[in-house]
């Protein structure tokens, strides 16, 4: 049995796939979704993952000891990708997933330790501001090109302002949203703009094995934003080679070994 963690259209990609090659799918999530209705599935809702991990753990417990062999998870979001590196050594006893350890898994979904990462590797990214105060803010503003954002690196601060970004036109208006806003100061970031619209993002994702060889992989070309701007694709276009088909491709982060996501 594969158990999804998650009802996303992430989690919906993952339940078609597995579905029509007659895996039975069991899907987990804290809401009744847009995957948890597919006809490919049997759905469970289950309070907050992230406030909660002693009852998911309860759950997938009671799920896993009704298995006659072990079950498969596939976390499909962040947050449920951090709770099963988080709780793995109690889920490796029901069930076999591919996550990597909970130290690679936080580096890449805190946005601070991803970019120092990335720019150690030599890769290019925007520039990037971690102002811990007001008074740090200001300074910033006083260099930074805008528009600008402020953008949260972790999940509870993405809670905080209910999307991915926040757009200041000008030194006021990053101040202002930044008071609004962060309660947290240290879960944000100032970052530029590239310049570009919706069909000029670009994105890799493949397989990496445990000794760093790339197994397959994926590419692909967003088309469409919904909301156009800082929001999910709409619409992308891929293209893949390796032992991934074109309906679903595993992907991860390249350094990692594991599965992160399942890609339509």
């Amino acid at each position: 049995m594969a158990v999804v963690l998650g009802g996303s259209v992430n989690a919906l990609s993952y339940a078609r796939s597995l579905g029509r090659r007659g895996v039975p799918v069991l899907m987990l999530d804290t809401s009744k979704r847009a995957a948890t209705a597919s006809r490919y599935v049997r759905s469970l809702v289950v309070a907050e993952a992230a406030a909660e991990p002693g009852v998911w753990l309860d759950v997938l417990g009671q799920i896993g000891r009704c298995l006659p062999v072990p079950g498969v998870l596939f976390p499909t979001t962040d947050g449920y990708v951090e709770f099963v590196a988080r709780n793995a050594t109690e889920l490796s006893s029901w069930f076999r997933f591919l996550v990597p350890a909970v130290e690679e898994v936080t580096a890449i979904l805190d946005k601070a330790q991803q970019y120092e990462r990335a720019s150690a590797a030599g890769i290019r990214i925007p520039i990037t501001w971690h102002p811990a105060s007001l008074a740090e803010v200001q300074e910033v503003a006083g260099v930074m090109p805008f528009p600008c954002l402020l953008k949260p690196f972790s999940q509870m601060a993405r809670d905080t302002i209910r999307g991915k970004v926040l757009v200041a036109s000008d030194a006021a208006e990053l101040e202002s949203l930044y008071r609004s806003h962060c309660a947290d100061p240290a879960g944000f970031v100032v970052q530029e703009i590239i310049p570009g619209d919706d069909s000029e993002l670009y994105g890799y994702l493949a397989f990496w094995d445990a000794e760093g060889r790339e197994h397959s992989w994926l590419t692909k070309h967003k088309v469409r934003q919904f909301p156009s701007g800082w929001s999910s694709p709409l619409a992308d276009r891929a293209r893949s080679r390796g032992d991934s088909d074109r309906e679903g491709s595993w992907g991860v982060s390249p350094h990692l070994a594991g599965a992160s996501k399942l890609c339509r």
